[in-house]
């Protein structure tokens, strides 16, 4: 280890025993210390000490103290490390104290060959301590890259996660304000068919009272015929019921019961609105369009017609199909066919009431009764004659009177055929 140490010759140490073991503790050495005792072997060990020195065979992390045999020092040192024979070479561990390992008598000529056999192994150990210390090394190098890589990808994680959050919270709030504009425009568009229902509604009551005011008028002219005739107000009404931007809005009830809204310009003529309908849907070709209020039918004839004659800027069909409208007007024109009949019948049965019973035609003559003198009934019987004569005029004065317009003279019955009250 290029340690110098204080050689009282070219092999021995010249300190005593405490400074020896400082020194090779110092220099991580091992401390041989060797008890001579004169004989053949000890002169022999220490040759062979000396010529591995010489040729460089001896360790160099080595240090050599020799104490004689019977000293004062050789005396101290074996009640520490006692021995059994001399000439001993003792080796030690100055580090710790430990006595590796103690060569007596003849083996004492093996003590380089010892020496280096415990420099071998303490090379190997000090290898095989320097691989686990760098394998030790390399795996704390690894655990911190680890424990870097762990820390930079939670950090990615959470960056991540930040990012991820803010983006949701964007969505959502992309989300709210299209439902807020969403719900405006529905509130906006309620407001404003409130606003057209309120003014065609409106329009509808100035058309009905205007309505109201021509049959009025047109009663006052009858009655009075010099009066002057009311004006017509139906372009008024219509002016009133027109949009103010033009156009048309309509609502068609289909005959599955769902709504359909069209806006069209109120110039547009109905045939093609009728045609936009049946285009968009089939289902309803051939069908019969009916207006609710005030209820009409909108025929083939309304066709030419355009929205704005036909006032229909704002108003809510019903699409009624053929076989439906086919069994309505079948079915309209049934009580209209029955109130003819029951009106017919009604007058035919007034007429035959207000006639005479046919016993009025075809009465027998009255019986004169038996008849006596003359002389005795001349009085009776010239007045029955005169009752006869009466009863048959007024008869026939009833009859003449059959085709008069004074209903208060004109004969009744009490309605069971029976009984004649005049």
């Amino acid at each position: 280890h290029g340690q110098v140490f204080k050689m009282a010759s070219e092999l021995w140490y010249g300190g005593n025993i405490q400074s020896a073991i400082a020194a090779a503790r110092a220099s991580a050495a091992l401390l041989v210390v060797f008890i001579e005792d004169h004989t053949d072997d000890s002169e022999e060990a220490q040759e062979k000490l000396r010529t591995a020195k010489a040729d460089g065979s001896l360790p160099a992390n080595v240090l050599l103290l020799k104490l004689v045999k019977g000293s004062t020092e050789a005396a101290q040192f074996a009640q520490i490390y006692p021995v059994s024979d001399t000439p001993a070479a003792c080796i030690i561990d100055a580090s710790n104290g430990t006595r590796l390992d103690t060569l007596v008598g003849h083996a004492t000529l093996y003590t380089a060959q010892k020496l280096r056999a415990l420099a071998a192994k303490g090379a190997g150990e000090e290898a095989a301590k320097s691989q686990a210390e760098k394998y030790a090394e390399l795996q704390a190098r690894l655990a911190a890259k680890r424990a870097e890589k762990a820390d930079i990808e939670e950090k990615e994680r959470r960056e991540k996660e930040v990012a991820r959050r803010e983006q949701g919270q964007a969505i959502l709030e992309a989300r709210r304000q299209r439902e807020d504009e969403q719900a405006r425009q529905r509130l906006a568009d309620i407001e404003r068919e409130r606003r057209e229902a309120a003014a065609h509604k409106a329009a509808v009551q100035r058309q009905i009272e205007l309505d109201k005011r021509e049959r009025a008028a047109a009663r006052g002219a009858a009655s009075a015929p010099a009066a002057s005739p009311a004006p017509t107000p139906a372009p008024a009404a219509a002016a009133a019921s027109a949009s103010a931007d033009g156009k048309a809005r309509l609502a068609f009830r289909l005959p599955d019961g769902s709504t359909v809204k069209m806006e069209f310009d109120e110039g547009v003529a109905f045939g093609a609105v009728r045609a936009a309908l049946e285009q968009n849907h089939p289902s309803t070709a051939g069908a019969t369009l009916r207006v609710n209020y005030p209820s009409r039918t909108l025929g083939p004839a309304d066709d030419a017609a355009t929205l704005a004659e036909l006032q229909l800027q704002r108003a809510q069909i019903v699409v009624v199909a053929a076989a439906v409208a086919t069994r309505a007007s079948s079915s309209s024109g049934a009580p209209a066919k029955s109130w003819l009949a029951w009106l017919m019948s009604f007058s035919l049965v007034s007429f035959l009431l207000s006639l005479p019973p046919l016993s009025w035609f075809f009465a027998p003559k009255a019986n004169p009764g038996p008849q006596r003198p003359a002389a005795a009934t001349g009085t009776s019987a010239q007045s029955s004659n005169t009752a006869r004569d009466a009863a048959a005029r007024r008869r026939i004065a009833r009859l003449a009177d059959l085709n008069s317009n004074d209903d208060e003279d004109r004969p009744s019955y009490n309605g069971n055929s029976t009984e004649y009250r005049k």
